[in-house]
């Protein structure tokens, strides 16, 4: 397993990111670091994509995630989720998304986009930071900063669950630290007294 020298509760920004996308020594790895930035995914979710999950229309693309973490019960809250994202043109088009478009177009039927293990993922994503913030991370800190700033401009509760794929308010609270009122209202509603440690931004 790589390791990290940056810890998990840091945020990626926007020009972190796009270092590490034109950094990629290859497409596939540009491809990886577009879709944890825009899907915010596990890398095992990630991984399993194939063509079929991908739809692509002019105006939009929807992305198709099968869930791949349980609950404790063994079963699934979310089995799969789909992430819609609007296609814009010119001074405003998203790089990361075309490049998904460009190569998944190059993906013959019912094979995965990215055929390689979450190790590779580690490792590629691990470098990738160490060149370009001098810091080695992981795909969980796309992850972490995709809810993050999801929280910060203003996404509801079950809209940043649904697209974590998470069955509770528990899994989503460390990524609300930026506004602890919707942590605290939450908490009030299912009855606790105390609020859990937020860690600050």
């Amino acid at each position: 397993m790589p390791k990290y020298s940056w810890n998990i509760e840091e945020i990626l920004f926007e020009e972190d990111v796009k270092a590490m996308f034109h950094t990629a020594k290859t497409k596939r790895e540009a491809v990886l670091v577009s879709l944890l930035w825009l899907t915010g995914g596990r890398p095992d979710e990630i991984l399993s994509l194939k063509p079929e999950n991908i739809d692509i229309y002019t105006d939009k693309v929807a992305i198709t995630i099968k869930t791949l973490k349980l609950k404790k019960d063994g079963k699934f809250k979310t089995r799969e989720r789909t992430l819609v994202f609007k296609r814009t043109g010119g001074l405003d088009t998203n790089i990361y998304l075309e490049t998904i478009i460009d190569y998944v177009r190059t993906i013959p039927p019912d094979t995965r986009i990215l055929s390689y293990t979450t190790r590779w993922a580690e490792l590629k994503i691990n470098k990738l930071g160490e060149a370009t913030i001098k810091k080695r991370i992981s795909p969980y800190h796309f992850r972490h900063s995709v809810f993050t700033w999801f929280a910060r401009n203003g996404w509801t509760i079950e809209q940043i669950k649904y697209w974590k794929g998470a069955a509770s308010i528990a899994s989503v609270e460390p990524y609300l630290h930026a506004v602890p009122q919707i942590v605290a209202f939450e908490n009030l509603h299912r009855g606790k007294t105390r609020l859990k440690p937020i860690a600050k931004p």
